[in-house]
């Protein structure tokens, strides 16, 4: 870790944050060898320390070791973020010769299994560390035909229907990033000639980390834009002043509401305001979170994303967790999901032994905090006004869980209506699949029962980045 001690010594993180529109890219790709260096020998010191047997030791030794296993785990998370970054960030900031992206924002007010629809778009260009950004008019660069822009495979088609393909707004329904990337650009290429470099998604809450950086920010519409208003704002303000007129008007003025936000929001870091230590960490928590998604189409620029949380993928299961993966989707086709809560959790029932006959519980709440009289006093925009089906005011929800390799449902299983849980198989797993309608104040309560043959790891739980957090306890279990 010398070497990388010190090429930093004389750094400070303002070098690694735009001015003027562009980033010093010389003291990135300076960083890039002892980065790479400083994370090999991190990983393996961890390694060696997590590898050793605490039981034999004495409780006067234990806690020192576990104390110092979690320093270097974290020296070792922090060695391969920065090797990473050194690595991608010269080469996608045009070290090389010119870059376009495509930034797509996700909306979760109508919930995707990633996040949200594909709400916005902007064309992102970079050149020897110079960005530039252009927001385009989604619903034009991105016709929806009705053809779709490419063939989707079986077990798609059956969980998530052809619209991935049909619709710009549902390329998000896939559980995978990389696809929903490649979809959009299958979009984008229908109409537009700009070759794309690769495509990164964020949504309005990672914008708020971002705000803790800037500080609040004027815009031309009059309002302030703030950490603590941005969500607010951006996933439900702008529709209750704009959700109650004609189709095409409501979308244009909620587009130009947006582009003139998200314009903002670039000028400023761009110009370099802001603290660079929160820019940093506000980025760091979008994407732990998986808000922040970055797909390239430069393959040795991709495995550097792969196996990180940017990546945007299935999560797979490792020595340290067994994830299950729950994605939620809108039913109803408007931004009622700014109205709903979620609880989930899962965990194995008592404690099996690895590669022994396991059993799990499964429990996911779900609430609606649409106002009694939410389906005359909210604007149609938010609730759907019926268009497709559902009545106004009902949040409408389908809940997909994909369980780890190996495990299945232990008993029969129904949701909160008495209506069966679907059961379903893609890449290799089996896939759960219910639907709930919940009424203006309503709640619905589903727990379900898993078992495997080889239990492993602790259970975890991955999620679709809702706009609250995902309450995590006191939602009760099957295990009995």
């Amino acid at each position: 870790i010398e070497p990388l001690v010190s090429a930093t010594d004389n750094l400070n993180l303002s070098l690694f944050t735009p001015k003027d529109g562009a980033i010093h890219l010389t003291p990135v790709a300076a960083l890039a060898q002892p980065s790479a260096g400083a994370a090999t020998a991190a990983a393996q010191a961890s390694a060696e320390v997590n590898s050793l047997d605490r039981s034999a030791l004495l409780p006067a030794l234990r806690a020192p070791v576990t104390e110092a296993s979690d320093l270097l785990s974290t020296v070792a998370e922090g060695t391969d973020a920065l090797r990473r970054t050194t690595a991608l960030l010269p080469a996608m900031l045009g070290a090389d010769g010119p870059r376009n992206y495509l930034l797509m924002f996700q909306n979760p007010a109508e919930l995707r299994t990633l996040g949200g629809i594909a709400g916005a778009l902007a064309l992102v260009h970079t050149d020897h560390g110079k960005i530039t950004f252009t927001v385009e008019d989604i619903q034009k660069v991105l016709p929806n035909t009705g053809e779709p822009v490419t063939t989707l495979d079986a077990a798609t088609l059956a969980l998530f229907s052809e619209k991935p393909a049909t619709y710009y707004q549902n390329v998000t329904s896939v559980p995978d990033f990389a696809t929903a990337a490649q979809l959009l650009q299958d979009f984008w290429k229908r109409t537009q000639s700009t070759p794309i470099d690769g495509v990164i998604s964020a949504d309005p809450v990672a914008l708020s980390y971002l705000l803790n950086a800037t500080g609040p920010l004027s815009l031309r519409t009059g309002d302030t834009l703030s950490a603590d208003n941005a969500v607010q704002l951006l996933l439900n303000e702008v529709y209750l002043r704009y959700g109650a007129d004609t189709p095409a008007k409501a979308n244009a003025q909620q587009n130009a509401f947006f582009a003139v936000a998200a314009t903002a929001v670039f000028d400023a870091l761009s110009s370099g305001k802001g603290d660079p230590a929160k820019l940093i960490d506000a980025l760091g928590r979008a994407g732990s979170e998986r808000r922040l998604l970055i797909a390239s189409n430069h393959p040795t620029e991709q495995a550097v994303l792969d196996g990180t949380l940017l990546q945007g993928t299935l999560p797979e299961a490792s020595v340290d967790q067994t994830p299950v993966a729950m994605y939620l989707m809108d039913t109803v086709g408007s931004k009622i999901d700014y109205y709903l809560q979620v609880g989930a959790d899962v965990s194995w029932c008592g404690a099996p032994a690895v590669n022994t006959p396991g059993t799990a519980s499964l429990n996911v709440t779900l609430t609606s905090t649409v106002p009694a009289d939410g389906a005359t006093a909210l604007p149609w925009y938010i609730t759907g006004g019926g268009a497709f089906g559902t009545a106004p005011g009902i949040v409408g929800v389908a809940v997909t869980v994909y369980l780890p390799s190996g495990m299945q449902l232990a008993q029969s299983a129904s949701t909160s209506t008495g209506a069966p849980i679907t059961v379903f198989s893609d890449r290799g797993r089996t896939v759960l699949r219910w639907n709930e309608n919940l009424a203006p104040q309503g709640k619905s309560a589903v727990s379900i029962r898993l078992a495997t043959d080889h239990a492993s790891a602790p259970l975890s739980l991955v999620t679709t980045p809702t706009i609250y957090p995902i309450e995590t306890s006191g939602l009760g279990n099957t295990c009995g």
